[in-house]
């Protein structure tokens, strides 16, 4: 399991990246925050809320491909 205590916005960044997603410093910071708030909803639970949160927080594109990417995974059986 990934400590998210040593994970930088810049590791964000880059992360995205990785996926083609361009990602302002704004919204890596709210992505990081939320993540290390809510990491076991995301893990386990229901992000429902969480995402909805995300959605009026970050620019709509890069919701729209974290949320299809988060999806993926979650398909993948990755996350719960």
């Amino acid at each position: 399991m990934i400590n998210l205590n040593f994970i930088t916005v810049e590791d964000i960044i880059e992360l995205c990246k990785g996926k083609n997603i361009k990602i302002s410093e704004i919204d890596a910071e709210i992505v990081l925050e939320t993540a290390k708030k809510h990491w076991i909803d995301f893990y386990k639970g229901d992000p429902t809320p969480i995402m909805n949160k995300l959605k009026d927080q970050l620019d709509t594109s890069t919701y729209n491909k974290l949320l299809k990417v988060y999806l993926e995974y979650k398909n993948k059986g990755i996350v719960n």
